[in-house]
């Protein structure tokens, strides 16, 4: 994203390809730094992106808008898990370590999310889990029933489009061997969210999954989806709530 910042806030921005020119390699710094008639910055559409940090009423102000840089690494399609609903794809070959998808969601506290149902819970997940070291108050990330309605002008049901479609990391399906883990990150966009990371090499077209860590819970039953399991991927059932502090279900 190329834009204007003012104070580390992004205020707008466009997408765009940055290559290097002269069979020069885009990880060479030196390069970027001290020679930029060799760097090449190409727009690659007018879409404008800002901050556009999620409060506990409102996901997104663009719901709509995908990432830019998401959008190049996985796309959402039908699960290769049996009843599986969506699930999330390697658009292209995704190296080992490497982030490829974001978590985002309307922001809501732990105590709250740890009170309600697996149901209620189906696309929540923890913020900080001890990955930063955040004083702020234990936060939660949902995505909630509205943003998973399926868009009025969708006429395909088999290939559907829903009313947030800005990010796609609650699409991935669970997985005892997973292929990515969640991690805390902090997007221009989106402000602090969950990303995906590969564990390993992804060849194109194969699925994304990563490992819920119900298992290692003992506080509270887990959803009986998982006690039904099946390898090489699960999908979640009445809900998929997880946190990575010990009192409550986790994904890492």
């Amino acid at each position: 994203l190329q834009g204007v910042w003012i104070d580390g806030t992004m205020i707008t921005s466009k997408a765009v390809e940055v290559k290097v020119s002269d069979n020069r390699s885009i990880h060479d710094a030196s390069c970027v730094s001290f020679l930029p008639e060799y760097v090449v910055i190409t727009v690659l559409s007018d879409a404008q992106f800002k901050s556009d940090v999620s409060s506990e009423n409102r996901i997104s102000s663009t719901p709509k808008l995908p990432d830019p840089y998401e959008c190049r690494c996985v796309s959402r399609r039908h699960s290769s898990v049996a009843e599986g609903g969506m699930g999330l794809f390697a658009r292209r070959l995704l190296p080992a370590g490497t982030v490829v998808s974001y978590y985002n969601g309307v922001r809501l506290p732990c105590d709250v999310a740890n009170e309600r149902s697996w149901a209620d819970n189906e696309y929540t997940i923890s913020l900080y889990s001890g990955d930063c070291n955040s004083d702020d108050e234990e936060l939660a990330l949902d995505v909630p029933p509205s943003a998973m309605k399926m868009a009025p002008d969708c006429t395909d049901a088999q290939n559907p489009t829903y009313e947030y479609e800005a990010t796609l990391g609650h699409f991935i399906n669970h997985c005892d061997a997973p292929n990515v883990e969640f991690e805390y990150l902090i997007h221009p966009r989106f402000g602090e969210i969950k990303g995906l990371r590969t564990l390993a090499d992804i060849p194109a077209g194969e699925e994304l999954f990563v490992d819920y860590g119900y298992g290692d819970f003992q506080e509270r039953d887990p959803p009986d989806w998982f006690a039904q399991r099946s390898l090489p991927g699960t999908a979640p059932g009445s809900g998929h709530w997880s946190s990575d502090s010990p009192s409550v279900p986790t994904r890492n």
